[in-house]
């Protein structure tokens, strides 16, 4: 619900668009800001019937609609609904990066000994995983790794992955020998839930 002076946008999140959910909705938003004067509304079944022609009229609201399939008639609400919906999405890219984020820092702690995976980019290598240990932080982010042909390379934290063993542990040889179960899982980015469908009607005081 869109207020035709003040711009101001009632927001109410509906489980169903009948008649009487409608009239609620609008009964809670008349609880706070009081009466309207003038409703213009599209032509939804919810807001075309009896009961709510009932209502209004019970109300001293007088209840116009919009031309039907033309959403220019009803410029405003349509606007408040464009705005909410590009927000709603932002908000959605927001928690989605923060998420990523947040599951990513978990696994970026990286020690001096650890045994990981460092990434190979050696041109024409089918090899994508290396096997070494760390041996030195040389940045922030950035880490030497000793191989076991005795080479040092040094890899961003996004290039690693960590075991799930310490293969500088003799107890633990064995199981690092075996590399195909010791990388960390990929990780994903969340899958987004559909848009709730809500309700809009524009008001005029």
């Amino acid at each position: 619900m869109v207020d035709a002076y003040s711009k101001w946008i009632d927001i109410h999140v509906m489980n169903s668009t009948t008649s009487e959910a409608t009239i609620a909705k609008l009964q809670q938003t008349f609880a706070r800001h009081g009466l309207c004067d003038l409703i213009i509304s599209d032509n939804g079944a919810a807001l075309t019937s009896k009961e709510f022609a009932d209502y209004v009229t019970s109300n001293g609201i007088e209840h116009r609609t919009s031309a039907p399939w033309h959403p220019a008639s009803n410029s405003c609400p349509e606007r408040a609904v464009q705005s909410f919906k590009e927000e709603k999405r932002v908000q959605e890219r927001q928690q989605k990066q923060k998420n990523y984020h947040d599951k990513k820092s978990v696994n970026r702690q990286i020690n001096l000994g650890q045994g990981v995976f460092a990434r190979n980019f050696a041109i024409g290598s089918k090899i994508k995983w290396i096997p070494g240990d760390v041996i030195k932080q040389s940045g922030p982010l950035s880490f030497h790794i000793k191989l076991p042909d005795g080479r040092i390379i040094r890899r961003h934290i996004d290039h690693i992955r960590v075991r799930n063993f310490d293969c500088t542990n003799k107890e633990n040889e064995e199981k690092c020998d075996n590399d195909s179960e010791l990388f960390e899982p990929e990780i994903t980015m969340p899958i987004s839930t559909p848009e709730t469908e809500h309700l809009f009607i524009y008001t005029e005081a």
